[in-house]
């Protein structure tokens, strides 16, 4: 799978150039397992031509989808992650990651089989792990050691990553890419391969893993192309005259024939139940008739006049917010804080991730509604609470500013 030498200028991966962004969909194909003998030899070099043009497709696609954390099933236990990655539109697995100038990197995930949208699972790494350190180029040698947590025991793996060459890729279907960064992975526990890159393009854009630890045997997913760009953002779901109230922005929606409001009570399994055209405003926003007693969750399926779809985060509803709403959610300079009921006397007090008190407000008298000045708060997950003679309430706060 080697080809004649071709001249590339030896790339150097940025974190602009490989980060992957929210609202980015992706296509792999996978193929199937191949015995042909790969060693560090066949990869390793400087202008190199990596030939794997004939691999043999099987049926499965992966669709790769990157969304916003917020909300989603298990995120409370990864306020610091920025991105998150589903499968095929699947929320049953949910991989929580970061994205910096230092790379792409994965801080946990969850799995959820149940119907009640319980978590069966869940991995804390800690720091993080690596899928694409940057910036990376031909010799980058990186190298650590993470914690991962199941819940119950800790075990260790040593990941490294090396620039091992660089030229030009060819993948099935005439896909040739010039400026490709190789990297030699290894976990430290019998899992190693090689992760081919291009700056951008925000996924691998071919992956080789070995199926044994004599790297003899191989399957293979590649980069299939990319779905049109999401164009939803700030979809939210709050309690507005005790019905479900949703909001979202929309902008380029030239190519968008309309939004499918959808449902679910699990988390997993989403119908459809409503429909909004699209018009010439970037505000769009939907009241549910249902008045529902459990926690129910929310998400955007965006439909675009090619056939497409695809779909915003998903905005998670319970009952105690029913309670206690927090409108707007993500805020900037302010959000309103209404209660189903009169409160006297209330406290209000607003906590960072790390547990500092940030805001600390009284109220003197009967209130059912409050306006809370955020001016002074960062962008980021917050901690709200209300304590009163007559009921105490607590709340998840975003600032996006």
């Amino acid at each position: 799978m080697l080809g004649a030498i071709a001249t590339n200028a030896q790339p150097v991966i940025t974190a602009d150039g490989v980060n992957p962004v929210i609202g980015e969909i992706f296509n792999f194909q996978e193929t199937k397992t191949f015995s042909t003998p790969l060693t560090l030899s066949n990869f390793a070099g400087a202008n190199k031509v990596w030939d794997f043009s004939r691999l043999a497709d099987i049926s499965s696609v992966f669709i790769v989808s990157f969304i916003s954390p917020k909300g989603l099933l298990g995120s409370d236990s990864f306020p610091n992650s920025n991105i998150a990655l589903i499968l095929n539109s699947d929320s049953s697995y949910i991989e929580y990651g970061q994205t910096d100038s230092s790379g792409w990197w994965i801080i946990g995930d969850i799995t959820s089989f149940s119907i009640q949208g319980q978590i069966d699972s869940i991995h804390t790494y800690t720091p993080r792990c690596p899928y694409l350190t940057t910036p990376s180029t031909y010799g980058t040698y990186y190298t650590d050691s993470v914690n991962v947590y199941n819940g119950y025991l800790t075990t260790k793996l040593y990941d490294t990553l090396i620039g091992v060459g660089y030229g030009t890729l060819k993948l099935p279907n005439n896909g040739t890419y010039n400026n490709v960064l190789c990297l030699y992975e290894n976990d430290g526990n019998g899992g190693s391969g090689y992760v081919f890159v291009a700056n951008g393009y925000h996924v691998p854009l071919l992956l080789i893993i070995s199926t044994n630890v004599n790297n003899n045997n191989w399957f293979a997913r590649y980069y299939a192309g990319q779905t049109l760009p999401l164009e939803i953002n700030s979809f939210s779901a709050t309690w507005r005259n005790k019905k479900p109230y949703l909001q979202w922005n929309a902008s380029n929606t030239e190519n968008i024939k309309a939004f499918n409001i959808q449902r679910s009570m699990d988390c997993i399994n989403f119908n459809t139940f409503g429909q909004v055209s699209v018009s010439s405003s970037a505000t769009y926003k939907f009241e549910d008739s249902c008045t529902p007693n459990e926690n129910v969750y929310y998400r955007i399926q965006q439909l675009g006049k090619d056939g497409k779809s695809f779909y915003s985060n998903i905005a998670r509803l319970t009952v105690a917010d029913k309670q206690f709403i927090i409108f707007p959610n993500p805020a900037k300079e302010y959000t309103n804080i209404s209660f189903d009921r009169t409160v006297e006397n209330a406290l209000i007090k607003v906590y960072d991730i790390k547990g500092k008190q940030v805001i600390n407000e009284h109220l003197n008298g009967s209130t059912n509604a409050y306006k809370l000045n955020t001016q002074s708060l960062k962008s980021g997950v917050y901690l709200l609470k209300v304590n009163s003679k007559t009921g105490n309430f607590n709340g998840q706060l975003f600032i996006n500013k």
